[in-house]
C-alpha cells in the first residue's frame, strides 16, 4: 500500500522480520514486524501468531514500559529482497531508538548495580502490569527489551504471550528462549505441567543476573522425572517437590552485588518454583525500598548515554542491511 518505506533491518525473528521504517505522511520513524510464509511457517499459522499478537497488545492497552501498537494490516504489501512484491501481514510499532538490552550490553558491557537497578524496576513494572491482567509473556529476555531515546525500558515481542485465565495458569508444552527457561519449563509434561507466572519469574531473574555480571547464570541442577501417575494437582506439587530450591551462581564469587540484590536473585531463580516470589512481592523487596539514591533516573539517563559511544559497531552491523522497500 506504499505507506511506509523500510530502510533498515532491525532483527529477525521466527517468520518475522523487523524493520527501520518512516511513514511517508508524516515522515516519522516506525519500527515494521513483517509476516510472510517461509520454510518455517505456514502462511495461514505466521498470520494467526500475528494476530495473536495484536490481540494480546490490544488487550492489554497502553503502559509505558510496553512497546505501543501504532497499526496492523492483515493484508499488506511489501517489496521484499529476492522475492520482490508479496502479499504480507504487518504489525507498525513505536521505534525505540537505542535497540536491544542484549545488543547494548553485548557492546557496552554489565551495568553498576544502581544503574541495573532502575533498568530492572521498568521492566518488572511492565511484566506486573501484565500479571496483573492475567497474561503471561513466556518469552522475557533481553532481545525483547528496548531502549527508547530516553533509555526506558519498553518489553517487545508478545508473540506468544497468553491469558492465564484460559489455562488455569498452568501450560503442559515449553514455551519461550532455552537460556532464560525455568528447569519445570523445560521438562514440562501433561504429568508436570508448570506455572506460566513463576516461569515469568525465573526469566525476570535470568535478564537481571545478565544485566548486572554480562553472563547467564551457571548452576548444576538437574531435574527428576516423576514416572507415577497423578492427578494435575499432585503433579504440580510432585514436580516442585523435586527440585533442590537452593540457587547459586558463579558470578556471586566474581563480582560484587549487595546482599539484598544476592537476596532477589536467588529468590527469583529458585529452583522451586514455588519459592518464587509474584512480580509485585519483588518490587517491594528491600532491593528496590532501600538504599536509593536521589535524582536516579538522572543519573542512569547520563551513564547510560555516556556508554552508546561504544555501541557505534553494532551500529554499523545494522547499516550493513540498507533496504530501499516499501509496503
Amino acid at each position: 500500500d506504499n505507506k511506509y518505506e523500510l530502510k533498515s533491518l532491525l532483527g529477525v525473528g521466527g517468520s518475522s522480520k523487523v524493520f527501520s521504517a518512516v511513514n511517508r505522511s508524516d515522515s516519522n520513524e516506525y519500527a515494521v514486524k513483517v509476516i510472510r510464509k517461509d520454510k518455517n511457517y505456514t502462511k495461514e499459522l505466521a498470520i494467526k501468531l500475528i494476530e495473536l499478537e495484536v490481540h494480546t497488545m490490544l488487550s492489554l492497552g497502553s503502559h509505558p514500559n510496553i512497546v505501543n501498537i501504532v497499526e496492523s494490516n492483515a493484508h499488506g504489501v511489501a517489496r521484499l529482497p529476492v522475492t520482490g512484491l508479496e502479499e504480507v501481514k504487518y504489525i507498525v510499532l513505536e521505534k525505540c531508538a537505542h535497540g536491544s538490552l542484549s545488543k547494548y550490553i553485548k557492546y557496552t558491557g554489565p551495568l553498576e548495580e544502581q544503574v541495573g537497578k532502575f533498568v530492572f524496576f521498568q521492566l518488572c513494572n511492565a511484566v506486573n502490569f501484565m500479571h496483573s491482567q492475567e497474561f503471561v509473556h513466556l518469552d522475557i529476555k533481553l532481545d525483547n527489551i528496548l531502549l527508547d531515546e530516553w533509555f526506558n525500558v519498553k518489553l517487545a515481542d508478545l508473540g506468544i504471550a497468553l491469558c492465564a485465565k484460559n489455562t488455569s495458569g498452568y501450560i503442559a508444552h515449553r514455551r519461550g528462549t532455552p537460556k532464560y527457561m525455568a528447569p519445570e519449563v523445560d521438562k514440562a509434561s501433561d504429568k508436570a505441567p508448570f506455572s506460566v507466572f513463576k516461569a515469568d519469574i525465573f526469566s525476570l531473574g535470568v535478564c537481571l543476573h545478565l544485566l548486572l555480571f554480562g553472563e547467564y547464570p551457571s548452576t548444576s541442577v538437574t531435574l527428576e522425572k516423576d514416572s507415577t501417575q497423578h492427578s494435575s494437582e499432585e503433579s504440580r506439587a510432585c514436580a516442585a517437590d523435586a527440585m533442590d530450591s537452593a540457587f547459586s551462581s558463579k558470578a556471586f564469587d566474581q563480582f560484587f552485588v549487595s546482599k539484598s540484590c544476592r537476596d532477589l536473585l536467588e529468590k527469583m531463580m529458585s529452583i522451586n518454583p514455588r519459592e518464587r516470589p509474584t512480580v509485585q512481592e519483588i518490587l517491594n523487596h528491600p532491593w528496590f525500598t532501600e538504599d536509593v539514591p536521589e535524582n536516579l533516573a538522572e543519573t542512569v539517563y547520563l551513564e547510560m548515554e555516556a556508554r552508546t559511544s561504544f555501541m557505534n559497531d553494532a551500529k554499523k552491523e545494522a547499516s550493513l542491511f540498507p533496504l530501499e522497500d516499501d509496503i
